[in-house]
Order: structure tokens, then C-alpha cells, then sequence
């Protein structure tokens, strides 16, 4: 329900990006459900900008993290600049690092 009555994009069936947004949405909505992400959730009262920091791991002993500049997930923003989301030339997702 998020991509049609929430979604600042607005999409329209036609857009190239629908089906890979929607993909990316659900993967956030599933991957919420035990909890928000360590950085970079969606936007809200508490977190009105859509920049963020995306946490880093550098290092493991002990663990460490450091603060990438990046965009929050569900944003206005294309889904390839949302953090730790990696597409080609082509704009389609390749990979996502989230760790």
C-alpha cells in the first residue's frame, strides 16, 4: 500500500522503476518487522531529512562503525541513491549493502 498512497514518487504503471521500487519497499517494510535498522530508516517526525548517515562497519574488534553520507530509504529519491543500494548505468539495482 506504501508505493500507491504513500510513495512521495508517485509512480505511474508506465515508469520503468515501479517494479524495482516496490521490490525495495517491501524488502524495507519485511526486513522492519523485529525493528528498525541500525541507520537510515525512513523519514519521520524524529528524522524529517531525507539525508541521513549510513553506518559502516570498520571494524569488528571491536566493532566499529563509520558515518557514510547517504539518502533514507522511502525517500523522494530515486531507490538508487536510497543508502547501500548499489545500480549500474542502467539504474536497475545491482547489489545492497546494508552492514
Amino acid at each position: 500500500e506504501w508505493i500507491i498512497h504513500e510513495d512521495p514518487m508517485q509512480l505511474q504503471p508506465v515508469d520503468t522503476n515501479l517494479v524495482q521500487r516496490f521490490l525495495l519497499a517491501a524488502f524495507y517494510f519485511e526486513t522492519h518487522k523485529l525493528g528498525d535498522w541500525r541507520s537510515c530508516n525512513r523519514q519521520s517526525e524524529e528524522n524529517p531529512d531525507e539525508t541521513c548517515l549510513l553506518l559502516t562497519l570498520i571494524g569488528i574488534f571491536p566493532m566499529e562503525f563509520e558515518g557514510v553520507p547517504a539518502t533514507r530509504w522511502l525517500s523522494s529519491k530515486h531507490e538508487c541513491l536510497w543508502a547501500g543500494i548499489n545500480c549500474d548505468e542502467l539504474n536497475n539495482t545491482r547489489t545492497i549493502n546494508l552492514h
